[in-house]
């Protein structure tokens, strides 16, 4: 386990309508990336991002795993891997199973403009070494 999906275990789970979640997704801001050589293919980075909001007035976090498929160009490493401590539920406060969770997250990630989010960290720490 990593340092960053240590961190994610310290969040409070909170549970949100689809509603809910669909209004703060468009509100979710950039936390944090973190980048690390490739162990498997040398020459390229990945690393985790972060992205974070309020849902009905509770914090919300989003993290998922990316990886440099060519230099400086990134994709999200794990679909199912995806990381968040809200707990979407239907209109009967029913959680919605495993499955339609991780689709609605990734919905979320596929409107984030993640991709150049790490993009820049990658950048920044190019032009440092």
């Amino acid at each position: 386990m990593t340092a960053s999906t240590t961190a994610f275990q310290c969040w409070a789970m909170c549970r949100v309508t689809l509603l809910s979640w669909h209004r703060a997704v468009k509100e979710l801001k950039f936390l944090a990336a973190t980048v690390y050589p490739s162990a498997d293919d040398p020459g390229t980075r990945q690393g985790f991002v972060a992205w974070e909001g309020a849902c009905d007035g509770v914090p919300i976090r989003l993290i998922w795993e990316w990886r440099e498929v060519i230099p400086s160009i990134v994709a999200l490493s794990n679909p199912l891997g995806v990381m968040c401590n809200a707990i979407i539920v239907d209109e009967g406060g029913h959680e919605l199973d495993t499955d339609r969770q991780i689709l609605h997250w990734n919905g979320a990630i596929s409107i984030l403009p993640w991709q150049s989010a790490c993009k820049q960290r990658l950048e920044s720490l190019t032009l440092a070494a």
